[in-house]
C-alpha cells in the first residue's frame, strides 16, 4: 500500500511515521508529507535506513484543496495535524471523493456524522479518534464493558508538554461539539451535575494533580453501546503550572502562546487508568503524543480491513493489537475508598444539623434570606449582614434573625453575598474574598467577572471552602428542563439553531444558561450590531458548531436599574423536526413540530402542532417569588453545602462565556435610559375594536 503520512513532523506525525516505517514491509510505500519539505526529507533519510518500506518526502499546505496534488496515487491517509475539529473535514471530504481511505489521530461525532454518508457511497472507510483521547480511552471502556463491568470510573491525563494543537484540542473540548463539559452517563443519559466523589485520583498522577468530569463523545457512544449504568469520566492535569496557565487562558488573563511556554513539567506523565466491577486497566507512558503517533500508525496500517463508513478507530479490528502492542496491564477488582463528606456538615433528619448561614445585602439578598429562612431550606438563617439601612432593619426584624455588623460572620458556615461586585463599584468582591479566606462558603450573586470568578475560585481551594457565584435563573426548575431537554437534542444531533431574547440586566445570566444549553461557550470577537433601533442589539456568531443569534434589549432605568428587565429570557431552539419554544424564564416549553407533506399527504395528521413539556397552568406573580424563587435558591444553597471542602464548583466553559460576555459588554452602547412605570393588564378575554 503506499501512505501518506500529513503532519509528518509534527510531535504525534514523526511518532506515527517511525511505528508505520517499523511495521511496512517490501512493497509497501509512505510519504511523509509537511509544509517544510525539507524536515519531512530529513526524516525520511533517517527513517529509511531500518525500514524495508520505500520512505519519500513532499509538501502539502492545510486546509487541503480537493485537488491536492500530494493525494495522487494514494491508498490510505494518516493525518496527524491538528486540531481535527478545524482541519479534518475538508481533508477527509477530499479523500473519499478519491477513494482514499482516511485515518485521523483526532476527530467528532459531528466529523462522524459529515463523512458516514459519502464515505459508504464512495466504500470508503473512515477512522477517526486514533490517538489516546478520542482512541485508546474508548478501547479502553470498551474492553472493560466487555468483560463485564457496568459501572465504570475513568481518569485520563497526567503532566504533559503542551503544544498548540494538543492545547486548542483541550479547550475546545470544554466547549465545542467534542462532549460535555461536568457530564457523566447514567441509566442511559447524559447528565450534567456536581462531581460524585467516590473515586479516589490514582496514584500514579502523583501529588499536585488536578481532575475535572468531562465526558467526551467517544465515551459517551461506548457507554450507550455497552449499556453502561454509569460511566464517569475524568480528565486529569497533573501539573499545577500547566493547571494554572490553561485557567489563566480561559479567564482572559493571557494567551495561549504564553500558556505553551509556561506549562513544561520536568518528570511528564501520561496515564489511563479504567476500573469497574471486573477489575481495572491502566496504560501509562512519558509521551502521550508519541503513543498517539504509535496507535494512528497501528490504526492506518490495517486500514485496508475496514468495511466502507467512518467510525470510532476504538470500534475497528485496527484497535485489536493496541492492547498487546501497547502494554495495557490488568489488575484485579479493588473497592473504591470512599472520600470523607464535606466539611460543612448538610441537612440531616434533625433540622439543628443544618449549616449557619448569614445573607450580605438587603436589596435582592432579601428573596435569598426569605428562602433560606425557610422550614425546609438546606441552611439555617441565623443573620443578615447589611450597613444597617432600612431595608436590612425591616428584613432583620422580618425574619426574626439579627442584624449584624460589617464583617460580623463568626457564627456563619456559609454565606449569600448579593450586594454589587467591584465590576460596577460595589463592595461584593471584597465581602466574598473575606469570607473565603475565613474559610466560609460563599455563594455570590451575579454580575461578577470572569477574572474574579477564578481568583475566588483559587481562593476558595487554598483555604478549604467553596465558591459558588450564580445568576441565580439558572437554577429555576424552568431552566433545568431547558438544559435537559437541549443537552438531549444535542447528544441526537438534531440541535441546528438558536434564536435567543434578553435584557441588558440579565445579560451575562441568559449566557451562561444558553452556554450550558448549548454545550458550548461563545468564542471570538463578539458581533454586536444595531437592530432597528439603538435599544436593540443583535449578536450573533457560533458557539461551538452551533449558530446563535441573541437580541439584547438595551435599556433600564438608572434610578431603578434591577426592574424592567423585559424580556427576561426567550429562546427558540431549531431542529430539523420542528422547534422548542421558551417563552418565559419561568414557564415551560412548548414543542412546535414541523408541518411535512409527503406527495401531497400530511405526514402526521394528527400530531398536535403545540405540545406543552410538562405542566401549561398559568405562573402568577406570586408564586414566582413564592415557590419558584425559593427552590431555586434551595437547589443553588444545597450544590454549596454538599460539595466537598476545596472543590472548585465553577468550569472552564462558565470562565469562557464570562470572559466573552466581558468583551461584549464593551463593544456595546450604553444602555438607554428609559422611566420605569407599572404596566397594564392586557384584558385578553375582550374582543378587538
Amino acid at each position: 500500500m503506499r501512505f501518506l503520512v500529513i503532519g509528518a513532523t509534527g510531535t504525534v506525525g514523526r511518532a506515527a511515521a517511525a511505528e508505520l516505517a517499523r511495521l511496512c514491509g517490501r512493497g509497501d510505500a509512505i510519504v511523509l508529507a509537511a509544509r517544510d519539505r525539507e524536515h519531512a526529507e530529513e526524516l525520511a533519510a533517517a527513517l529509511a535506513p531500518g525500514s524495508p518500506a520505500e520512505l519519500s518526502a513532499t509538501t502539502v499546505r492545510l486546509p487541503a484543496a480537493p485537488d491536492e496534488p500530494a493525494l495522487g496515487g494514494t491508498d490510505a491517509v494518516l493525518c496527524c495535524a491538528g486540531p481535527a475539529v478545524r482541519l479534518a473535514e475538508d481533508l477527509a471530504r477530499g479523500c473519499i471523493e478519491r477513494g482514499i481511505a482516511y485515518a485521523d489521530a483526532g476527530g467528532s461525532r459531528r466529523l462522524l456524522d459529515a463523512l458516514d454518508g459519502p464515505a459508504r457511497e464512495r466504500a470508503v472507510p473512515v477512522l477517526l479518534g486514533a490517538g489516546v483521547q478520542p482512541g485508546l480511552l474508548g478501547a479502553m471502556i470498551r474492553w472493560a464493558g466487555q468483560e463485564g463491568s457496568r459501572r465504570i470510573t475513568v481518569h485520563c491525563g497526567g503532566r504533559q508538554r503542551l503544544t498548540r494543537a494538543g492545547a486548542e484540542e483541550y479547550l475546545a473540548s470544554l466547549s465545542n461539539d467534542l462532549g460535555w463539559p461536568r457530564g457523566r452517563w447514567v441509566d442511559g443519559s447524559i447528565i450534567a451535575g456536581d462531581d460524585p466523589g467516590r473515586a479516589v485520583l490514582p496514584s500514579m498522577y502523583g501529588p499536585g494533580a488536578s481532575r475535572h468530569l468531562h465526558l467526551d463523545e467517544e465515551c459517551a457512544d461506548a457507554a450507550r453501546e455497552l449499556a453502561l449504568t454509569e460511566l464517569t469520566a475524568y480528565t486529569v492535569i497533573g501539573d499545577p503550572v500547566t493547571a494554572s496557565a490553561l485557567r489563566a487562558v480561559i479567564a482572559g488573563e493571557t494567551d495561549l502562546g504564553e500558556a505553551i511556554a509556561a506549562a513544561s513539567p520536568a518528570e511528564p506523565v501520561f496515564a489511563i487508568h479504567v476500573v469497574g466491577e471486573q477489575g481495572a486497566l491502566e496504560f501509562s507512558c512519558t509521551d502521550s503524543y508519541a503513543a498517539s503517533g504509535r496507535i494512528a500508525a497501528r490504526t492506518v496500517r490495517r486500514i485496508g480491513d475496514e468495511e466502507p463508513g467512518a467510525r470510532w478507530a476504538s470500534t475497528s479490528p485496527a484497535c485489536e493489537d493496541w492492547r498487546e502492542g501497547l502494554g495495557i496491564r490488568s489488575a484485579p477488582a479493588v473497592a473504591e475508598p470512599r472520600r470523607t463528606g464535606p466539611a460543612v456538615t448538610a441537612r440531616t433528619a434533625e433540622r439543628d444539623n443544618r449549616p449557619r448561614a448569614i445573607v450580605v445585602g438587603g436589596g435582592f439578598g432579601a428573596h435569598y434570606a426569605r428562602a433560606l429562612a425557610r422550614k425546609d431550606s438546606p441552611a439555617r438563617l441565623v443573620g443578615v449582614e447589611g450597613r444597617g439601612g432600612a431595608r436590612s432593619r425591616a428584613l432583620s426584624e422580618e425574619l426574626a434573625v439579627p442584624l449584624l455588623p460589617g464583617a460580623d460572620a463568626a457564627e456563619a458556615e456559609l454565606a449569600v453575598v448579593a450586594v454589587s461586585s467591584d465590576m460596577i463599584g460595589g463592595p461584593g468582591t471584597d465581602i466574598a474574598r473575606g469570607l473565603l479566606e475565613r474559610g466560609i462558603r460563599v455563594v455570590q450573586e451575579h454580575p461578577v467577572d470572569g477574572r474574579i470568578v477564578a481568583e475566588l475560585t483559587r481562593t476558595a481551594r487554598e483555604n478549604g471552602s467553596v465558591y459558588l457565584p450564580t445568576g441565580f435563573y439558572e437554577h429555576l426548575d424552568s431552566s433545568r428542563e431547558f438544559v435537559r431537554v437541549c443537552t438531549r437534542l444535542r447528544a441526537d444531533g438534531r440541535l441546528i439553531h438558536v434564536e435567543a431574547r434578553t435584557s441588558v440586566q440579565l445579560l451575562e445570566r441568559c449566557l451562561l444558561v444558553l452556554a450550558e444549553a448549548i454545550g458550548a461557550a461563545p468564542t471570538g470577537a463578539p458581533s454586536a450590531a444595531a437592530a432597528s433601533g439603538p435599544e436593540r442589539i443583535l449578536v450573533s456568531g457560533l458557539w461551538g458548531p452551533t449558530p446563535v443569534d441573541l437580541m439584547v434589549h438595551n435599556r433600564w432605568d438608572p434610578e431603578d436599574p434591577d426592574n424592567h428587565c423585559q424580556p427576561d429570557l426567550h429562546a427558540v431552539v431549531t431542529t430539523l423536526d420542528g422547534e422548542l419554544r421558551w417563552d418565559h424564564v419561568h414557564g415551560p416549553l412548548h414543542w412546535l413540530p414541523r408541518m411535512h407533506l409527503n406527495s401531497g399527504r400530511l405526514h402526521d395528521p394528527d400530531s398536535p402542532m403545540c405540545s406543552a413539556l410538562g405542566p401549561d397552568e398559568p405562573i402568577r406573580a406570586r408564586e414566582i417569588l413564592g415557590r419558584l424563587w425559593p427552590a431555586a435558591i434551595h437547589r443553588a444553597v444545597n450544590r454549596l453545602v454538599q460539595a466537598p471542602a476545596g472543590r472548585p464548583l465553577v468550569d472552564q466553559r462558565t470562565l469562557q462565556t464570562l470572559a466573552w460576555w466581558a468583551r461584549l459588554r464593551s463593544a456595546m452602547p450604553i444602555p438607554t435610559p428609559i422611566a420605569s412605570v407599572d404596566p397594564e393588564p392586557l384584558e385578553v378575554g375582550r374582543p378587538c375594536s
